[in-house]
């Protein structure tokens, strides 16, 4: 190499998968959005389930259902 005081001119190459790393990028922060938003809305709906006092099994205890009988026949 001589030395020289000019720069040396360096041509970047035109890497041709640069458009498929995009696209598998842009599909990968995708996927993770959807994950995140995922795991976001259990936990929501996990707490405002426990806020409310329910056991989030899709149950009713025996009160409840009394409470539920005696508003329907009162109707």
């Amino acid at each position: 190499y001589p030395i020289t005081l000019e720069p040396v001119a360096e041509e970047l190459e035109e890497n041709p998968w640069t458009w498929v790393d995009t696209i598998l990028m842009a599909a990968l922060m995708a996927a993770g959005g959807c994950l995140f938003f995922l795991i976001v809305a259990v936990i929501f709906h996990k707490f405002r389930d426990d806020w409310r006092g329910g056991r989030g099994d899709g149950k009713r205890d025996e009160e409840e259902q009394k409470l539920l009988d005696s508003d329907v026949e009162s109707d």
